[in-house]
């Protein structure tokens, strides 16, 4: 632990001059390669790869022991690196990168520290999109690198499954939109269609992507209404994004 060019979690090293120097690369787009679908072992061993930094250094470590962690990680990494370049971040800011990883500037390091040590905490390979589609709004300068952190907080502590509630709650808020839109140019209206799972709802509550209004019925019962906070709003207008962009 006392070598700098590493950071670690547990008993896990990442080596961050690889990384550094892997993330901007144009290798991975080139290599025309489908990350997702490929195993662990076959992406140490691929020769379209083998000249990425990171790659390398894993198929050394490899040679001797590698813990199933790395291996995940370093396919949650080649992921990030392939959403990175084939998305639509600003060049400028990329080649910006490109440069302080080969100066090994510190402000880059503390970015690509931040990535390495979230993208290990996830737990699902499609949560990598998320946090690199979000990496992009903020090296675009569309969020604050505070507010990065706080979604890369939320990516980490909410289920994957939580995030298609947040979805069907803005299809929602869309479908209302357009209703009242008829409404006004003289239609009739229309039905909106809101798919709620309160447990999902609850877990986006507490994290601050939902609120919800509760009205007391004659029947006892509870009516629940939820609705997205700008936080959530956000977070649900980058999700849109990379489901017009993938089939995730």
């Amino acid at each position: 632990m006392g070598n700098n060019n590493y950071i670690g979690s547990d008993n896990t090293f990442y080596p961050v001059d690889s990384i550094m120097k892997s993330l901007f690369t144009e290798e991975l787009v080139s290599a025309g390669i489908d990350i997702a679908e490929i195993s662990i072992d076959d992406l140490i061993e691929s020769e379209e790869l083998k000249n990425i930094p990171i790659v390398k250094t894993v198929y050394g470590l490899a040679k001797t022991s590698l813990a199933i962690r790395d291996r995940f990680l370093l396919k949650k990494l080649l992921i990030f690196i392939k959403d990175l370049d084939q998305g639509n971040a600003k060049i400028e800011e990329i080649e910006k990168r490109r440069k302080a990883a080969e100066n090994n500037e510190k402000w880059l390091r503390k970015e690509v520290e931040l990535i390495t040590i979230h993208l290990d905490r996830l737990d699902e390979l499609e949560k990598t999109r998320i946090t690199s589609s979000f990496y992009i709004e903020y090296i675009n300068q569309k969020i604050s690198f505070s507010q990065y952190r706080e979604y890369l907080a939320i990516i980490e502590r909410v289920f994957f499954q939580d995030f298609m509630q947040l979805l069907d709650i803005y299809d929602a808020l869309v479908q209302e939109k357009k209703v009242k839109e008829y409404i006004d140019n003289g239609y009739n209206g229309g039905i909106i269609i809101k798919q709620i799972s309160e447990l999902n709802c609850d877990r986006l509550i507490a994290v601050g992507l939902v609120q919800a209004k509760r009205t007391p019925m004659f029947n006892g019962k509870i009516s629940s209404n939820y609705y997205l906070t700008e936080l959530g709003l956000k977070f649900a207008e980058v999700l849109v994004k990379i489901n017009e962009d993938t089939n995730y």
